[in-house]
């Protein structure tokens, strides 16, 4: 995600859902996290539609294992499996969530529905994320959520939950400059950031691991003191159709990209011109011209991000 990290993000997108985002700090990929977890224990929480928490445990599948190396160091023990802990409350138009893993409360749209969490260990480390199971049937946009240790460790390729957060220098580091734009990122608060991240013809022209192909929003936490998982991020398509059909039509245009076919037209001239196009979809997104479906999307964001409450008391 461009503008809320020291160097940026890339990634892959396509409508079905699929993104991958890389980042120091994130690597992004909305194809989810459990088949290349190790073997281990799957801790998970729902909560039923009273408010009811259900905490359960049962042992996951062995995984599949992506041909990515693991990165060399030297094993170190993994620390206690903390028990997942969702407790929520419903009303008005949001759902209102208190996570005791990272110590934070929040506040989600209704139409997301329920919140499944799952606690992953790595080789090293630990990995936490969020499924939404509702979303699938009543929402067409994809969703995710999720987030590490530091110290994660994990012989896979990158998720969208690779999220470790800023540590101590979060203040400088959540929207520093990125050597991709255009881009929107703001601060709502001590610890969290709301961006978009916007394509560019380079990662368009030469996806390596990964280049959006339109624009995504993210919500991010840095938790640096928190024991057990160090950031947390909320990653959502959020144009309307047409919208994004909008983007499509520019990629065939300027670039002569096809969905996920290559793109013909990589020229410097078409690439200034498909970025300089882009750069005027970016303003438009954040000076608020945009149709009403995109408009709320972007609201229900903003708000998850102004409503994270860190370090709760009990």
């Amino acid at each position: 995600m461009a503008g809320c990290g020291a160097d940026g993000r890339v990634g892959t997108f396509t409508p079905t859902g699929s993104a991958q985002i890389h980042n120091p700090s994130r690597t992004v990929s909305l194809g989810g996290l459990a088949e290349s977890s190790p073997e281990a224990t799957l801790h998970t929480s729902t909560t039923q539609a009273d408010g009811t928490l259900v905490n359960r445990s049962t042992p996951s599948l062995a995984p599949r294992r992506t041909n990515t190396p693991a990165a060399t160091s030297t094993p170190t023990s993994t620390p206690p499996i903390p028990l997942v802990s969702l407790l929520r409350q419903t009303g008005g138009v949001y759902s209102t969530w208190q996570d005791d893993i990272l110590d934070i409360r929040f506040e989600i749209p209704l139409q997301w529905g329920s919140i499944e969490a799952r606690i992953l260990p790595g080789e090293r480390g630990l990995a936490y994320i969020y499924s939404f199971p509702d979303m699938q049937e009543s929402q067409p946009k994809a969703l995710a959520a999720g987030g590490i240790s530091t110290d994660y460790l994990m012989g896979r390729g990158g998720t969208w939950s690779d999220f470790r957060g800023y540590g101590q220098s979060d203040e400088n580091r959540m929207c520093a400059a990125s050597y991709r734009s255009p881009a929107i990122c703001k601060q709502v608060q001590p610890g969290v950031a709301f961006s978009i991240d916007f394509p560019d013809a380079q990662y368009i022209c030469e996806p390596g691991p990964g280049s959006i192909g339109a624009p995504l929003a993210f919500v991010e936490i840095s938790l640096p003191d928190n024991p057990h998982i160090n950031g947390f991020v909320f990653v959502s398509e959020f144009l309307s159709p047409e919208l994004a059909d909008e983007i499509a039509s520019a990629r065939r245009y300027f670039l002569g990209n096809q969905g996920v076919s290559p793109a013909e037209k990589c020229d410097p001239e078409s690439q200034a011109a498909f970025d300089e196009w882009m750069a005027g979809f970016a303003r438009r997104i954040e000076s608020g011209d945009v149709d009403q479906e995109t408009a709320l999307s972007l609201s229900r964001l903003e708000h998850l991000a102004h409503s994270i409450v860190l370090r709760i008391e009990k």
